[in-house]
């Protein structure tokens, strides 16, 4: 692959050329540095390195819990603003908190209860597919990226599938908030979807806390380690994370993925040739 001539002493990585294809921007800093100051925020640094990135990383100085910050600006954006929450929210947190909550919300996560959803998995995108087949075209990021995470999470939690339609506009509005600098009106939006889910998983919980049933939610309303389980609190924000990126994520693989394969026509047809490869594939 070729690239282009890049200035970094004035590249802004924001710019829409950039946004839609950053890779020779990123081997030209490769190259150049393994370190770069940013030039969309004051005093944020990119790292480019392997070994820099692991360092920050394992480094607990550098860690996301509010706890190990030394220093506060007075503007702070609404990622930073969260990690101050008292939630313990898992992606702010470090042991000994982490670990407890990671640990009680791995319990409804054993690898039988993850292979158990593969067969409802199989027929939700058995039953989309179909209908691309009769049409002969397909929007591969609405029809099957979106679509496929939010069914499958919706299944997992237990929404019922009448409610199931109006998480996807709030997961995708909430979960531009760990995006970090965003304009006010993202915030405000991205605020709302979060505050909707929240308040649709609050009276979720309290049915699944006064009858169980066999979905995630449930296991994680009930799971306890020595007798102490998730706080509401805990509970509640957690399970937004778990939503949010269960969603988002997922959607975000099947699109690049696709556009991926569709850009490189010979691994597309190697893969077609050889289904078996496709573990290695995703």
């Amino acid at each position: 692959m070729t690239d282009v001539e890049v200035d970094l002493s004035a590249v802004d990585l924001m710019a829409p050329e950039h946004r839609a294809d950053p890779h020779p921007v990123y081997r030209a800093m490769r190259a150049a540095s393994p370190v770069f100051p940013s030039t969309f925020e004051d005093r944020t640094f990119l790292l480019t390195g392997f070994a820099e990135c692991e360092a920050i990383l394992r480094d607990p100085r550098w860690s996301s819990d509010p706890s190990h910050r030394t220093t506060m600006d007075a503007d702070i954006d609404i990622r930073t603003a969260m990690s101050f929450s008292d939630a313990n929210i898992l992606l702010f947190t470090d042991p000994p908190d982490h670990t407890r909550i990671r640990k009680l919300m791995s319990k409804a996560f054993t690898p039988r209860s993850v292979e158990q959803l593969r067969p409802k998995v199989q027929a939700i995108v058995d039953e989309l597919l179909d209908g691309v087949a009769e049409r002969g075209t397909v929007e591969i990021v609405s029809e099957i990226g979106y679509t496929v995470p939010v069914t499958v999470i919706c299944e997992m939690l237990g929404v019922p599938v009448a409610d199931r339609d109006r998480f996807g506009p709030w997961s995708s509005d909430a979960s531009r908030l760990l995006d970090g600098v965003l304009d006010e009106e993202t915030t405000n939006r991205g605020l709302l979807g979060a505050m909707q889910i929240i308040g649709y998983l609050g009276e979720l919980i309290a049915d699944r806390r006064a009858e169980p049933r066999d979905d995630l939610l449930s296991a994680l309303v009930h799971a306890e380690d020595d007798g102490v389980g998730l706080s509401e609190e805990e509970l509640r924000l957690n399970t937004l994370l778990l939503f949010v990126a269960g969603h988002e994520t997922t959607m975000n693989l099947i699109g690049n993925g696709m556009y991926a394969l569709l850009q490189h026509r010979d691994e597309l047809e190697r893969l077609r040739a050889d289904p078996s490869l496709i573990g290695s594939a995703v």
